[in-house]
């Protein structure tokens, strides 16, 4: 059986329950400065119970725990393919200050919620790393707990912090009322399965579900969240940025994901040092953020059927750094803004860099504001799009078009719209080109209206049957 098969969080706690059992019974007897407890099966598995630790929400664990870790972190020294196991057993640890991870190692708890119990570790405090790991290339595991928050005081710590290391595995952990959740700084190959951050209700701006941020010295950055959830609950909704791609950080990929309550869900920004690289989105959704994706600066960007509802302000932003390409396909946006301006779009590009911007597939509906608002110089192609419903702000345009860009729209379905299916402003500038799969009745107000299409300053078009005739 291979190292990853057997250190399974099932497999391993089927192997290691005699280890249970013996640290259990012997810890209450047992000072909290003695030897380790030692399975013999298996020198490399520690219980953080044979340690001192109680795990009952009073004592503080801190100690205990940290030197369960450095006992095994000793061992991985001399099994350096291997690494030393960690377990924390059903119960609740108290911490007061960081849990630090230098060596290979694997930490494992009970679960998060199981009928035969389970392990949280409960921080003092939010102004501290709860688990820091610090410069490990290879063999670093968290599985099978919950860190969460009571005491609401101090703020900037994260319960998770990933910093300049390679090939780390953190499994069904949940993390919850915190500052920060998880913090990837300078390290690669970090891969999160079905975690959950909630951020405590507290005021504050700028805090993040996970982060990704800062060249990594090793082999290019690369992080993977799969079945992620960032979610801000309370009086302090949408303080809590989702999914972040920061600081020259190379990837970041995000399947079946979703941002609920966020400030913004998906975002990409320099944070202050170099533009980011790679931002991927396969599956998930965004529901009541401010902003669901907001691309301020950054390169290639692919979101493929993401499903974004009831943003406070755009459905999707496209900010004037981007250098592209991006790629939206099969996507659903709907619900954004309000009757007050700045009347969120469905999708907003501004991008002044000359990006090129596709739209594939997905509809369009119930917006604010435009459905597709293209302003700056982005050479943009919209194909295949449903736009529907358009029509509870004050300035709903199907499409509205200005700046200097080349635009492409090609077998669009437009319907119920407040204003005009398409508009192109007097500034517009760029060579466009539409043609059309159908553009059927239009909403207006008045019942007898006559649909209406502005092209003020089109150089090109070409429209295809069935399309309603207008005037030049």
């Amino acid at each position: 059986m291979g190292d990853e098969a057997k250190f399974t969080r099932r497999g391993w706690l089927r192997s290691t329950a005699l280890a249970a059992g013996v640290a259990g019974s012997v810890a209450a007897v047992r000072p909290a400065a003695a030897a380790p407890a030692i399975d013999n099966n298996d020198p490399g598995v520690v219980n953080v119970l044979a340690y001192g630790a109680k795990g009952d929400g009073i004592a503080d664990d801190t100690e205990a725990i940290q030197r369960a870790i450095n006992d095994a972190q000793n061992y991985s020294r001399g099994n350096a393919s291997k690494g030393g196991v960690v377990f924390l057993p059903a119960g609740v640890f108290k911490v007061s200050k960081t849990l630090q991870v230098t060596q290979a190692i694997k930490i494992f708890g009970r679960g998060q919620a199981t009928i035969d119990g389970a392990t949280h570790i409960v921080p003092a405090s939010l102004d501290f790393d709860v688990i820091k790991i610090v410069g490990v290339i290879w063999g670093v595991v968290l599985e099978g707990f919950l860190i969460k928050g009571y005491d609401y005081t101090g703020s900037g710590g994260h319960f998770l912090r990933i910093q300049g290391c390679q090939h780390v595995i953190v499994r069904e952990v949940h993390l919850i009322n915190c500052w920060n959740g998880a913090l990837v700084d300078s390290s690669g190959d970090v891969m999160f399965y079905d975690l959950n951050v909630s951020g405590a209700d507290v005021p504050g701006e700028g805090r993040y579900g996970i982060k990704c941020t800062a060249v990594s010295q090793g082999n290019a950055n690369a992080t993977r969240a799969t079945n992620c959830v960032v979610s801000q609950w309370g009086k302090n909704v949408r303080t809590m940025d989702g999914f972040v791609l920061a600081n020259g950080y190379n990837s970041l990929s995000a399947i079946n994901c979703g941002g609920l309550n966020c400030n913004r869900a998906f975002w990409t920004t320099k944070d202050g040092g170099q533009t980011p690289n790679f931002f991927v989105v396969s599956g998930g959704a965004s529901d009541h953020s401010n902003t669901a994706v907001q691309l301020d600066d950054g390169a290639f960007a692919e979101f493929n059927e993401l499903m974004v509802t009831s943003s406070s302000v755009d459905n999707i932003y496209v900010g004037e750094n981007i250098t592209g390409p991006v790629a939206f396909s099969n996507c659903v946006v709907t619900t954004s803004g309000g009757n007050d301006p700045p009347h969120g779009a469905g999708y907003r590009i501004t991008s002044t860099k000359s990006a090129n911007v596709s739209i594939t597939g997905g509809s369009v509906h119930n917006t604010a504001g435009h459905a597709i608002d293209i302003s700056g110089n982005a050479s943009v192609l919209v194909t295949g799009v449903g736009i529907s419903a358009i029509r509870s702000g004050k300035n709903a345009d199907g499409i509205m078009l200005s700046g200097n860009g080349n635009v492409t729209l090609t077998g669009l379905s437009i319907t119920e719209v407040k204003n005009v299916a398409i508009r192109t402003l007097d500034d517009f500038g760029g060579n466009s080109k539409a043609e059309y799969g159908a553009i059927l009745a239009l909403f207006y107000p008045a019942p007898n209206a006559q649909p209406q299409f502005i092209f003020e300053d089109f150089r090109q078009i070409l429209p295809l049957n069935p399309c309603p005739t207008f005037d030049e």
